[in-house]
């Protein structure tokens, strides 16, 4: 059975819409030179261009689309000793290829929309911090989102490579 890829990439592509809306709204609205880096307490302690900060977001959102979308092209047409996949001898036979490159692209486009998510809200912390007076962010509301974050990648982990450790 091919999993259906459509809600991750679907999420995948709100998110970048909601980027190009934060981006739009709030660019006019930052002074030339923005806080881009936190310390662990929250506080600013560096600093770059605006345009910079936001070319830096859209490379970064675009290098997370691109390889969500291109791995899973690239695997198809790799050569099975190419690729790494437990029980890859399995999976990439000619019956169920197809199934687990599937498989991939879908988990990719996960993984890529949760990553879009944490990219999204930091973004959005560093630019509420850059238009506040203090320009500090809550680390504490920081960590609590990268826990989360490391959560999920450690439950997709487990997800992603239990499928391919049986064989059915």
């Amino acid at each position: 059975m091919k999993p259906d890829d459509r809600l991750p990439k679907l999420l995948c592509f709100v998110f970048l819409f909601l980027a190009g809306i934060q981006t739009f709204h709030y660019y006019s609205q930052l002074p030339d030179i923005v806080a881009s880096h936190f310390n662990r307490a929250g506080a600013a302690n560096g600093w770059s261009a605006k345009k910079v900060f936001f070319e830096i977001y859209w490379g970064g959102l675009g290098l997370i689309t691109l390889i969500a979308l291109g791995v899973p092209r690239l695997v198809a047409w790799a050569p099975a000793a190419l690729i790494n996949l437990p029980n890859k001898d399995y999976w990439l036979a000619p019956e169920r290829r197809e199934e687990a490159i599937a498989y991939i692209g879908q988990q990719l486009m996960w993984f890529a929309t949760a990553t879009l998510a944490l990219l999204i809200i930091t973004i959005e912390w560093a630019i509420r911090a850059n238009l506040a007076p203090e320009h500090r962010i809550s680390s504490a509301a920081m960590w609590v989102l990268l826990a989360a974050y490391g959560l999920f990648v450690i439950q997709w982990l487990v997800r992603f490579l239990g499928k391919f450790v049986k064989t059915d």
